[in-house]
């Protein structure tokens, strides 16, 4: 697996900062959320994780990797070893190395890491904490950990960016409602 950090040239405009490891049946040490999934609850993961789709809750992933493509939407509080972001995120960060915001990225939140970097056209309203030494960044980490268990819901203008997706309980009412068609026919 290529090292996510290192430059590399139009790396924003490709977003698979963390699935060059993973392999053609899905298996390695990547996982992806794609475009057309949206989840919503406590996302807890021991492996590396790229979000093309949209992530509510709050995303729990100490020691792994975490980047959110350009057409990844994330409300959420987030723990994981890097944050890479090149699409929209609401919601306070805690990353034990790197939290980097991409020229494409949309950012509103609190940051709190050793090593920041905000790319030239990267949007960004919140804090930046940098935090030094493992006990600075322990006593901040424990400060921090209440908020991956409380809720984060998505903000207004984020539920009016998200694309128009048929939820699974529709079709799951229109399949029943054709099945209960077809018993009255046949009784």
């Amino acid at each position: 697996m290529t090292n996510p950090l290192e430059p590399k040239e139009n790396q924003e405009s490709k977003s698979k900062s963390f699935l060059s490891g993973m392999k053609a049946d899905g298996s390695g040490s990547s996982s992806y959320i794609g475009k057309n999934i949206q989840f919503r609850g406590e996302l807890i993961g021991a492996e590396d994780l790229h979000v093309e789709g949209v992530v509510d809750g709050t995303v729990s992933m100490g020691g792994q990797n975490l980047s959110i493509g350009r057409g990844g939407l994330v409300s959420a509080n987030i723990h994981a070893q890097t944050v890479l972001v090149n699409g929209t995120l609401q919601g306070d960060v805690f990353a034990d190395d790197l939290i980097e915001i991409c020229k494409t990225a949309r950012v509103q939140g609190n940051l709190i890491a050793p090593r920041i970097k905000l790319a030239d056209g990267g949007k960004f309203r919140g804090t930046i904490d940098m935090v030094t030494g493992e006990q600075g960044k322990q006593d901040r980490y424990n400060e921090f950990k209440s908020k991956l268990s409380s809720s984060h819901t998505l903000s207004e203008e984020m539920v009016n960016a998200l694309p128009p997706v048929a939820s699974g309980m529709d079709l799951l009412d229109e399949t029943r409602d054709e099945e209960e068609e077809l018993l009255n026919e046949t009784t």
